[in-house]
């Protein structure tokens, strides 16, 4: 039924284009000339060719954008959340951070984060800088409220990025020559890199939100369940 209101949507001018020629095959006047009657065909031909064409132009594109924010929905959204429980559940491991072995156990962990930064950019933006998706937004307003969602999940990915490198740079130190003045402060910089992270993996979590209401607000504008993908 759903693919019936559809297709009648985008093809209600040649539907109706063909009704009108049936309806004149059957009850035009045997009075009217050929040339009349071949105009009139013609016209109705002409027509019906026409918008039969652009009918299948706009339903290939309503499709293309339905599978683009439908991978999306399906696809990204939950990526992008499982990587924020993931951080949060990893910060949460090292919420109490009162020696050296454990805030060089932490850093090292962090240290890798740059790999998972390059992982998380190339598992979803080539989706998301792709022409399909950029010709999907159909309004300023909705090009730049995804826009400001996808700058800050990407912003999320520089943070890890920059906390792998301060990472490295602590794990740097000779911790044999700590004294308690150097251990004091060495222990609140890996606090403040494990801050900084759930700083950051809180926004990431509200702007995936916040991209996950624009898909939806699609759907909803369009007509369109996400729940179709599923087939």
């Amino acid at each position: 039924m759903r693919k019936i209101e559809v297709y009648l949507k985008y093809f209600w001018i040649p539907v109706a284009l063909i009704i009108i020629s049936a309806t004149c095959w059957f009850y035009i006047s045997d009075t009217l000339g050929n040339f009349k009657v071949g105009l009139i065909a013609s016209v109705l031909g002409v027509g019906i060719s026409i918008f039969t064409a652009e009918s299948f132009k706009q339903i290939n594109e309503y499709k293309r954008v339905k599978k683009t924010f439908g991978f999306l929905k399906l696809i990204t959204i939950p990526y992008l959340k499982n990587q924020f429980e993931n951080i949060t559940d990893t910060m949460n491991l090292y919420q109490d951070i009162c020696s050296i072995t454990q805030a060089q156990s932490f850093l090292a962990l962090v240290l890798n984060f740059d790999a998972v930064s390059l992982s998380f950019d190339k598992s979803w933006l080539q989706l998301i800088y792709s022409q399909d998706f950029i010709d999907a937004m159909k309004s300023d307003d909705q090009f730049n409220k995804l826009s400001n969602a996808v700058l800050e999940i990407q912003l999320f990915t520089k943070q890890l990025t920059a906390q792998s490198v301060n990472a490295k740079h602590l794990l740097m130190n000779d911790f044999t020559k700590f004294g308690e003045k150097e251990t004091d402060l060495f222990l609140s910089r890996a606090k403040q890199i494990r801050n900084d992270l759930n700083v950051s993996a809180q926004k990431l979590e509200k702007y995936t939100d916040k991209l996950n209401e624009e898909i939806d607000r699609f759907f909803s504008n369009s007509g369109v369940k996400h729940e179709e993908f599923d087939r």
